[in-house]
């Protein structure tokens, strides 16, 4: 007959393996990561640029505009966007916004470019004078403006045990809008928006960041400007 102290102990080994087994499953559980589902809207409409337009005229990226609430990503944006073009268009010279506001600086333009700004705010439109001088001061024909049009993120808990969450749902939505201008004649060459929906399935704490979704709405713009990359090797 077995002891109650043996059946006691038998009984502890087994739950011990069971808590082992739960926390290796939470440990897997929690190192998985599905594969990112992104839902993508997109508008483009091409007015005048052309085919070689950029590539010799080169382009600059302005201060973008975004939601009173994500006004301190302004320069993440820049920098985000910047580093997907030369990647992704390397034929294009293009001035980050740090190298557009350094030459902007030295030919003493900056309350000229300050007004350019707000009066886009109030009107949607780059006054011609003013735009015609912060190309000249750029030295690039072509200005690139940017509006982060909304970011929101949010998580559904999947699965959760012993008062943690291991799997969950994460969500990021952004809408991003670009406008070419043409600083020579005043107007608009390009335009394209998109929205995206980016959503995964993972056990890590790290929410989708910011420059992720950014990006991947970049790629999707470039792809519809005018021109044809070079071959990478």
């Amino acid at each position: 007959m077995v002891s109650r102290q043996t059946a006691g102990s038998t009984l502890l080994v087994v739950m011990a393996k069971n808590v082992l087994r739960a926390f290796l499953l939470c440990g897997l559980l929690v190192g998985c990561t599905s594969v990112p589902q992104i839902y993508s809207t997109s508008q483009y409409e091409t007015i005048s640029l052309k085919t070689g337009d950029l590539e010799r005229d080169g382009l600059a990226i302005l201060t973008p505009d975004t939601v009173w609430t994500r006004d301190e990503d302004r320069q993440a944006l820049a920098l985000a966007v910047v580093e997907v073009f030369r990647n992704e268009r390397p034929d294009i010279r293009c001035l980050g916004l740090p190298e557009t506001l350094n030459r902007l600086n030295r030919a003493d333009r900056s309350t000229e470019y300050r007004q350019m700004l707000v009066e886009y705010r109030e009107s949607g439109l780059f006054p011609k004078p003013l735009l015609q001088r912060i190309g000249q001061a750029v030295g690039t024909r072509y200005v690139a403006h940017l509006k982060l049009a909304g970011f929101d993120q949010s998580y559904d808990t999947r699965l959760s045990a012993f008062g943690l969450r291991l799997l969950g749902t994460k969500y990021a939505n952004a809408r991003l809008f670009l406008q070419i201008w043409d600083t020579e004649t005043a107007t608009i060459a390009w335009e394209g928006s998109e929205e995206s929906n980016y959503a995964i399935d993972t056990g890590m704490e790290q929410s989708i960041a910011f420059k992720t979704i950014v990006e991947e709405m970049t790629r999707n713009m470039i792809a519809n400007l005018p021109g044809n990359p070079p071959k990478k090797s």
